[in-house]
């Protein structure tokens, strides 16, 4: 991810980028901000978890702590338990943040909500996994995570009142 600064949309600044290990497969791909704009969350997409020379891997979310724009410096990293090949993949895609919330999109392996109170340790509270899902974006409204599925159209999701996790709403 390339940070620019743009107070002058004509002639962007550069700021800074983050790094990754030669060995992690994927690159950025979607990207949004948490915690005042202090904090990146960075998806990268895979779509095959086996690739001879890398890590064994969907694409995950990587966290990263941006007050300096010119060193962000990775605070975690966020993945699945997917290991194994999946239909339509698992990869993640398109984040969200609500508080303290981190909503993820992971096509066949549905949505899930992460709580990132402390980002460098984020911890999942919830998912909705639907079968045969192709879940490519999230949106977060008040009580509700909308889910565009691919294969089956829109998905309206209600948080449970315990914790963000979200359930499917009748």
């Amino acid at each position: 991810t390339i940070i620019l600064d743009i107070k002058d949309p004509e002639n962007p600044v550069y700021l800074g980028r983050t790094d990754f290990a030669p060995t992690v497969q994927g690159a950025a791909h979607s990207s949004t901000l948490a915690k005042g704009g202090n904090v990146l969350i960075e998806t990268r997409e895979v779509f095959g978890p086996v690739r001879e020379g890398f890590e064994s891997a969907y694409g995950y979310t990587m966290i990263y702590d941006i007050k300096d724009k010119a060193n962000p410096t990775l605070l975690s990293s966020f993945k699945t338990d997917f290991t194994e090949n999946i239909e339509g993949g698992a990869t993640v895609h398109d984040p969200k943040v609500r508080g303290n919330t981190l909503y993820l999109s992971h096509y066949s392996g549905g949505v899930r909500a992460v709580d990132i109170t402390d980002p460098a340790n984020p911890v999942e509270t919830g998912a909705y996994i639907p079968s045969r899902s192709n879940i490519w974006g999230v949106y977060v409204d008040r009580n509700y995570v909308l889910a565009s599925d691919m294969g089956q159209g829109l998905k309206v999701l209600q948080k449970t009142p315990d914790n963000d996790a979200p359930t499917e709403s009748e």
